[in-house]
């Protein structure tokens, strides 16, 4: 019993003769447990003993009672520690709310979010959002999504670059168009065969193209169509690949098509690629027919025999409004074309004589495009005329063969216009 109990001012409280019970204590646990005193006689002396048994059975009651006050007290410690630990946190709970519901203090707002704006957030601004701009999404940038970049969607991720990932997170990957111009950057364009030696020797592909895009077109001329080569490519041109020496200037014939090559752009194809040929380069037009047809025959297209060579000329001026490569477009020239073979795939465009000029088909992923002629490819012979749309039309073909959620950029309103 020599521990004494220390508890700030509630020692005052609870123990106040703890001093004196421990006194009475002792002496009773002296005589409770130390014996009798012997007379000199040595018996017992009885009539101590009548007293001393009296002391002891008056000390035993004291030291009953000191135990049981202890434990009493103790119990009533621990309601009240309990019950002030209940004040403590009902008390806290009423501020929390107090500063929501009143908010008149020391910031002068009212709006229940504990700072000095009048909006529902818990931040300085003026917005709805906890971040510190001022506008309504929760980062710190100063557009209005919700991402942490500084572009105005809500993509969430980085600006786009062509590294084949949808960096900015808007679901098309490689969407990198830095003039505006419509064509994207990141387009992996092959072209096949050679470019005709009509016109003033203009090269869509040399000139317009590449002042246009950073990725430029990968000339495959007459090499081989390997799986390897086709898998660098989005989208592939047929140029002149007649297989026989061309008349005019005597350019070497291009090798037939084999069956490895028709069957790796047909799988390529089907996996996403986009296919175009084109038509028109030679004054007999029937081994570049029979030639280019091997490559469109998987897919139940081609141009028509040699007994309709030569049949578009002219304005190509009736379109199908409703497809994509016809947006925007009145009028396309074609000189000495020739048709591809109607109800083979698509028909989208025709001449003033109701010859099919443009035939498009979507084979599982990919897209092919048969084009009636190759005037289109000379761009020194349309760059400057105003009554007719073949950059446009360019654009949007480029647009269609691409991968659907590859390379997609917006048309510039103003070829449109």
């Amino acid at each position: 019993m020599g521990n004494k109990w220390i508890l700030s001012d509630l020692n005052n409280v609870f123990f106040s003769h703890f001093e004196a019970e421990q006194s009475l204590v002792k002496n009773a646990s002296f005589i409770l447990f130390h014996p009798v005193e012997k007379g000199a006689s040595g018996g017992n002396n009885h009539s101590r003993c009548s007293a001393c048994q009296m002391e002891m059975d008056r000390r035993a009651r004291v030291w009953h009672t000191y135990q049981m006050n202890f434990y009493s007290r103790f119990f009533i410690l621990f309601r009240f520690l309990i019950f002030m630990g209940g004040i403590l946190a009902l008390f806290g709970a009423m501020c929390v709310s107090c500063t929501e519901t009143g908010e008149s203090g020391k910031n002068g707002s009212t709006d229940g979010d504990g700072d000095v704006d009048s909006d529902s957030d818990v931040d300085s601004d003026s917005d709805t959002d906890t971040d510190s701009d001022t506008d309504s999404d929760s980062d710190t940038d100063s557009d209005t999504d919700s991402d942490t970049d500084s572009d105005s969607d809500s993509d969430g991720g980085t600006a786009e670059i062509c590294d084949g990932l949808d960096n900015d997170h808007n679901g098309i990957v490689d969407d990198v168009d830095v003039g505006g111009d419509g064509i994207c950057d990141c387009l992996n364009i092959g072209t096949v065969g050679e470019i005709g030696p009509w016109g003033d020797g203009g090269n869509i592909f040399t000139e317009w193209l590449q002042s246009r895009s950073s990725t430029p077109p990968i000339e495959i001329g007459d090499g081989e169509l390997t799986e390897a080569l086709l898998e660098q490519l989005d989208v592939i041109i047929i140029l002149r690949a007649d297989t026989a020496e061309m008349s005019m200037d005597g350019t070497p014939p291009h090798h037939a098509f084999s069956d490895a090559e028709v069957a790796a752009v047909t799988d390529w194809v089907n996996q996403g690629g986009g296919l175009m040929t084109t038509i028109g380069y030679q004054g007999d037009e029937t081994s570049e027919v029979v030639n280019v047809n091997r490559l469109l025959a998987p897919f139940e297209m081609g141009y028509e025999p040699e007994t309709n060579i030569h049949n578009l000329s002219g304005y190509i001026e009736t379109w199908d409004t409703d497809h994509p490569i016809s947006l925007g477009i009145d009028r396309v020239w074609m000189d000495n074309g020739v048709s591809p073979i109607v109800g083979e795939g698509q028909s989208i465009a025709w001449d003033n004589a109701d010859n099919l000029a443009i035939s498009v088909a979507e084979v599982d992923a990919g897209h092919v495009i048969v084009f009636g002629d190759e005037w289109i490819t000379y761009d020194s012979q349309w760059v400057d005329i105003e009554d007719q749309q073949v950059e446009l039309l360019w654009v949007n073909m480029l647009k269609w063969l691409s991968p659907t959620e590859e390379c997609q950029v917006e048309i510039p309103p103003i070829l449109v216009e």
